[in-house]
């Protein structure tokens, strides 16, 4: 990695455990000028607001990605698969794999064999593994949609 990146990356991990330096802090432990000026510099742009951190990703006045369009929110799921998400006992919105996660889980626990030796749980295990599935599936549905696949 390029000197100044790791340089940079030191700084920005030690702003983030202990907060900005003072200039007493600067003084009392002699640092170099760059490392001084990089602070600086760090700091009149956090002043500046000519952009804003949004998620993960540096957005500039025009609204547009810093480091790409690839790098906004995914959309969200329609408004009717809400009570699937809960259903599976996922936030609104989860990426696939949780959603997939919490299905199989669910699917163990709920498992109509388990109730071998009791009809009526039996059968209420049938229903609820049939309602678990319907809404893996329209998820699964979506988010093949949203693919593209």
């Amino acid at each position: 990695m390029d000197p100044l990146f790791e340089r940079f990356h030191r700084l920005v991990r030690s702003y983030i455990r202990f907060g900005a330096p003072s200039d007493e802090w600067f003084e009392q432990h002699k640092v170099d000028n760059d490392y001084q000026e990089a602070w600086e510099e760090l700091n009149d742009f956090l002043r500046s607001g000519s952009g804003t951190y949004t998620s993960g990703a540096y957005r500039n006045s025009s609204g547009t990605a810093g480091r790409g369009a690839s790098d906004s929110a995914p959309p969200l799921p329609p408004e009717e698969l809400r009570k699937d998400y809960v259903l599976l006992g996922v936030e609104f919105g989860a990426g696939f794999q949780e959603v997939r996660t919490a299905y199989r889980s669910l699917m163990r626990s709920h498992h109509p064999d388990l109730h071998a030796g009791n009809q009526a749980k039996q059968q209420e295990a049938t229903l609820k593994t049939q309602e678990l599935n319907t809404a893996y599936q329209r998820i699964k549905a979506w988010e093949a949609a949203k693919r593209g696949a």
